[in-house]
């Protein structure tokens, strides 16, 4: 070295993360993006600096913290809906970045080529990499397919679920909620069943859809809803929903992983729905949380004007991926899945404010006439605190008023109950004869003057349109908010 030259800059790191942002078809590009991406970066323990105008580079010592800013900031893009989408590559390697260009520009050469594979809103690993990354923290990993892509050497690492919004109320009453309960500001009551050996806990992502035909938007939701609604029946399965999940991460600021751990779930499935005229395309994933890796996958393929026939196919499918062992009752209720008709079950989800779908089946026989409170709770319901006790009441409320038909009794538990709702509700009750209304296989989550349900809500009635007797089933998750001491409804999915 020269008298009076410096010695060059070296720093070591244990992965290299190389980020792109570009704006979505109808949105726009964000000027801001890359300086609050090298902010967030850093934040995370990252040396990150601008790359180009739309581009970052980060250095990192750990491979998995490197994978959780860019998962963050993916998560971050999806929720703030600006039309900003971002795309990584990230190497996992044991590199020494120095002033010399050559080993510098090789190290994030290698980082960008991952990168330009990579889905917006992904980030790309090479799959001999994944080992290192595991167990994946708010992500799955799948494999990338392409031209451009040998088989099996790239997996896709994604968010697996949207960040959830936070209301500055929501974050005052899990303050004061975790004072005033010294911590243990949330509990789950499992209710209406028991827990038979070998049952599987599941969590169910949105699934989501691309590809032509926007008046087929609803496919996605509804084979997702039904997915749910079929799987909570079973006595070999336990699901929790998005929003059941999201609300304890809204409140308690933990991580989905954290969450799932919490709630003993042990899989997610997510789908992917691609839509081509009447053509639909459908990919169900099974992704185990312990590590984030996808450990099984479905495919059905089949035309929207069977919705029916593909969602049972789908069923089953997962059904057997899962390894569920199944009961002769569990046998009977899905051979029984042979409804044609949608109309009765969108008109029931239109009444509670949902999306997407449940499912129809002709009657398997019997109504549940007496208070599924007692007939699923038993003597369960007196040995629940009053928060529960509080709950279950209102659930009854709400099962005696939908039977019952009485649209201004459902306005009344309601905080706030929409107009369009209301009127959703009406037309559902005209299009109904003799209705019947059972629920279970619920859970609850309270934390503090909050609360979320999920449970299955079975009708059986005349249909109207046809004079058919129809046994319709969905799942459905509720909020509840008490205003003055008392329990009600704030909205439905």
């Amino acid at each position: 070295m020269e008298p009076g030259e410096e010695e060059p800059v070296a720093r070591r790191f244990g992965a290299i993360l190389v980020l792109e942002h570009a704006a979505t078809p109808g949105g726009e590009e964000d000027a801001g993006a890359v300086s609050d991406a090298v902010r967030s970066l850093r934040a995370a323990g990252g040396d990150a600096e601008p790359l180009a105008p739309r581009t970052v580079v980060a250095g990192f010592d750990d491979p998995r913290t490197a994978l959780t800013a860019a998962t963050r900031l993916h998560l971050q893009a999806a929720a703030a809906s600006v039309g900003l989408v971002w795309r990584a590559g990230l190497t996992v390697e044991d590199v020494l970045m120095t002033g010399e260009a050559e080993t510098s520009a090789a190290a994030i050469d290698r980082a960008a080529s991952l990168m330009r594979v990579a889905s917006p809103g992904t980030t790309a690993v090479r799959a001999d990499a994944v080992p290192a990354l595991a167990p994946l923290d708010d992500a799955v990993a799948e494999p990338l397919d392409g031209p451009d892509v040998a088989p099996g050497t790239v997996v896709l690492v994604v968010p697996r679920w949207s960040a959830p919004v936070v209301s500055r109320r929501q974050l005052v009453l899990t303050l004061s909620g975790a004072v005033a309960l010294g911590g243990a500001a949330w509990l789950v009551a499992k209710r209406f069943r028991g827990t038979p050996g070998g049952e599987v806990t599941l969590g169910v992502d949105p699934f989501r859809t691309s590809g032509e035909g926007p008046s087929l938007e609803w496919i996605g939701p509804a084979l997702r809803d039904g997915l749910s609604t079929e799987l909570s029946e079973l006595s070999g399965a336990r699901l929790y929903s998005q929003e059941f999940i999201d609300f304890l991460m809204a409140h308690e600021g933990l991580t989905p992983v954290e969450v799932a751990n919490r709630l003993g779930i042990e899989k997610i499935l997510s789908g992917n729905v691609v839509v081509a005229g009447d053509a639909v395309r459908v990919e169900v994933r099974i992704v185990e949380v312990r590590t984030g890796l996808v450990e099984a996958a479905y495919r059905a393929s089949g035309n929207a004007r069977d919705f029916l026939a593909l969602e049972n196919d789908i069923v089953l499918g997962v059904v057997r991926k899962l390894a569920l062992v199944l009961s002769p009752d569990d046998e009977r209720r899905l051979a029984a899945r042979n409804a044609t008709d949608l109309d009765a079950r969108q008109r029931l989800l239109e009444s509670e404010g949902a999306v997407g779908g449940g499912r129809e089946t002709p009657p398997s026989g019997g109504h549940e006439r007496d208070s599924w409170l007692l007939d699923r709770v038993g003597p369960r319901a007196a040995q629940a605190d009053d928060t529960e006790a509080q709950i279950l009441a209102l659930l009854e409320r709400y099962r005696r008023a939908t039977e019952a038909r009485d649209v201004a009794a459902l306005a009344a538990m309601y905080v706030d109950l929409a107009p369009e709702q209301r009127a959703a509700l009406q037309r559902y009750f005209d299009a109904v004869d003799d209705l019947h209304v059972a629920l279970g296989a619920a859970e609850i989550a309270v934390v503090g003057d909050d609360a979320v349900v999920n449970f299955t809500r079975t009708d059986d009635f005349i249909d109207v349109p046809t004079r058919k007797r129809l046994h319709v089933a969905v799942r459905l998750t509720k909020t509840l908010r008490r205003v003055d001491g008392a329990w009600r409804f704030e909205g439905t999915r």
